[in-house]
Formats: structure tokens, C-alpha cells, sequence
């Protein structure tokens, strides 16, 4: 299945323009915490960002001028290590010290992590998914 997707996938030696983007930080959201307003405040919706990103892949678009552009995500997009709520009803045993600071760095639980974080971006996902989609 994947390597059907990779083989659709153009080939980008011939794009015309290279974006590169790093280090967004993607989190899942958090309440603000009233007794220390300013504890943790980048993972409150105020601070996400995602319609920005939009606009930005916009705008590579529009100065493309219809030209192919190749977006190469460099690294730290998602901040797995701020993810520290624990799922309902885990299919893996958590530890101790797990269940007091967060998941362990494993497929499975990063697995939980991930869709976390995407679910609370879910304009994020659309941009991307309708840049993907614009060539």
C-alpha cells in the first residue's frame, strides 16, 4: 500500500521551489490553569497557530506562480514530550512515574501522542492536506 503511494507520489528533483519549515512544536491543547495563568500558556488555542501556517502555504503557493513547490518538514514539528495527559484506557501497562509525567518514548505511545496533538490542529491538518493536494 505504501508503495503504490510513494510511486504516485511527483518527483520532487523537479521542483522549482524548496520550502523549508522546523521546529512549529505542535501541542495538544491544555485549559489555562487560573491559579498560574501563565504556566504552560503556549498550549492554550491561543497560541496555536495553525491558521497562520495556512496562510503561509498560501502564500508559497501564489508566489510559485503555478510552478512546483516541494515542502520539506525539518524536524520538530510535534512536541511529543509535551504531551502529558494519559489515554482512558491504555493498551500497554504505564509505569508509575509515567502516570505522573507522561508517556515513555514508545511506538504504541507515541501512537496515543500523535493523534492527540493532530486532533487538537485539525486546521493545521486541513492546510496540509490542501497543500498536498494542490500539486
Amino acid at each position: 500500500m505504501y508503495r503504490k503511494l510513494i510511486d504516485e507520489l511527483p518527483d520532487f528533483k523537479e521542483a522549482k521551489f524548496t520550502a523549508i519549515v522546523s521546529d512549529l512544536h505542535l501541542c495538544d491543547e491544555e485549559p489555562m490553569n487560573l491559579k498560574f495563568p501563565l504556566w504552560k500558556k503556549y498550549k492554550t488555542r491561543q497560541f496555536f497557530f495553525d491558521e497562520v501556517f495556512h496562510d503561509f502555504l498560501r502564500f508559497i503557493i501564489h508566489r510559485a506562480e503555478g510552478e512546483s513547490v516541494e515542502l520539506i518538514l525539518n524536524g520538530d514539528i510535534f512536541d511529543f514530550d509535551s504531551v502529558n495527559c494519559l489515554p482512558e484506557e491504555p493498551p500497554y501497562r504505564m509505569t508509575w512515574i509515567e502516570r505522573r509525567r507522561g508517556l515513555n518514548p514508545q511506538a504504541e505511545k507515541s501512537l496515543f501522542k500523535i493523534r492527540r496533538i493532530l486532533s487538537h490542529h485539525p486546521d493545521w491538518v486541513k492546510a496540509l492536506s490542501w497543500f498536498v493536494s494542490s500539486g
